[in-house]
């Protein structure tokens, strides 16, 4: 390789965060303490809704509890099998599990759900809301709370990377000029600007 691409591959790595090592603790980051804060009020309502079902279905609670964990793990596999030059770091994808399985679904999707449909009956009636409230509350409900956790991710990545500059350029939060300052010499030029009132 040239001195050139060699540069170039190297400052494509540091704005990246390419090969850097994922670190689940930081205490210094509030977005870590909403993480453990959302995941345990998660793994405590879980606890709390399946809890009174143990003693009738506990059998069939660990066999779908296996299953699920099985699943998960052969496409994880999968996944990182085929995808194989920005592979995440397995910490972050198992943080990413861990939000699913606890503060995704019991402390977003559930309550929020309930709620919706609580929305539903009163505007609609009791009837309609029984008949269409999973398919219209689910996935505004589910993919928001699917949408915070890759921003928590984000945050919780080693730096940020062209993902969540783009993100946060998208969303104003900064402006575009040091989001094309982020991104390598090349990409540089075809980067869309940002119109001017």
């Amino acid at each position: 390789m040239s001195s050139d691409l060699l540069e170039t591959r190297s400052r494509a790595f540091d704005t990246t965060a390419w090969g850097e090592k994922f670190h689940f603790f930081q205490p210094r980051n509030v977005v870590f303490w909403i993480y453990l804060w959302m995941c345990g009020f998660g793994l405590v309502k879980g606890w709390q809704m399946f809890a009174p079902f143990a003693g009738y279905f506990g059998r069939a609670l660990l066999v779908a509890g296996i299953v699920g964990i099985i699943s998960a793990a052969v496409w994880t596999w999968w996944f990182r099998h085929i995808d194989r030059y920005e592979r995440q770091p397995v910490g972050l994808v198992v943080t990413g599990f861990i939000w699913g399985a606890t503060a995704a679904t019991f402390t977003i999707a559930v309550p929020a759900n309930g709620a919706v449909g609580s929305l539903y009956t009163k505007i609609f009636g009791q009837v309609w809301a029984q008949d269409w409230h999973a398919g219209l509350s689910a996935p505004f409900v589910e993919e928001t709370a699917k949408g915070i956790g890759i921003v928590v991710l984000l945050a919780l990545a080693p730096q940020p990377t062209d993902c969540s500059s783009a993100l946060s350029s998208a969303w104003d939060f900064r402006p575009a000029k040091t989001f094309c300052t982020r991104l390598p010499a090349r990409r540089r030029a075809s980067a869309p600007t940002k119109p001017t009132a």
